[in-house]
């Protein structure tokens, strides 16, 4: 049964060599805050209490530690009809960047990268990249627009990969909350 097992494993399993990236849909948010690129900068570089308020979500959530730019936790999630437990280590790094941004737009390249996760996560998905832009309107508003992207680990395969982006994907939307509630915090 276990060899049986392992040679359906390595035949849904990929080994890659260049990074290879799942686009995922963009998006746009609008942060009524003053002094909202000021407030981003400070969030994204110093993240710890933005992670602290990141409630992670698409799987039972249990174990959640943040410690500085890194935040841990263990998501058990019912995959194939049998429940599986994953740790995933999400270290967050941002710098100011505006390239792909519009030019009256501050840019951000935003990387939590899996290094440090279960196996199963690392070696399905090494990170997730953000390429952040925003700008103010009349200091009252932040427009920003995300474009995430999902890097591919050297060993992606097909068989366990769509549950581990599925953890992973459901994570945006509680990153973008957390930084808005960050920012409106300041």
């Amino acid at each position: 049964m276990k060899m049986t097992l392992f040679m359906l494993m390595m035949n849904f399993t990929t080994y890659s060599f260049a990074a290879e990236q799942v686009k995922l849909s963009d998006v746009n948010i609008v942060i009524k805050t003053t002094e909202g690129l000021s407030k981003l900068e400070d969030t994204l570089k110093y993240p710890e209490s933005l992670l602290k308020k990141f409630q992670p979500q698409g799987a039972k959530i249990t174990h959640k530690k943040v410690s500085h730019n890194t935040v841990t936790f263990v998501g058990t999630k019912t995959y194939m009809m049998m429940s599986h437990s994953v740790t995933v280590k999400g270290t967050l790094d941002s710098v100011e960047s505006n390239i792909g941004c519009k030019q009256n737009e501050n840019g951000y390249d935003v990387a939590l990268s899996f290094e440090g996760s279960d196996s199963l996560v690392y070696d399905n998905f090494e990170s997730v990249r953000l390429k952040l832009c925003a700008k103010e309107n009349n200091e009252s508003q932040l427009y920003a627009s995300l474009r995430p992207v999902l890097i591919k680990g050297r060993a992606y395969s097909g068989l366990t990969g769509p549950f581990v982006q599925s953890i992973i994907e459901a994570q945006i939307k509680p990153l973008i909350t957390a930084v808005e509630s960050e920012m409106l915090s300041k």
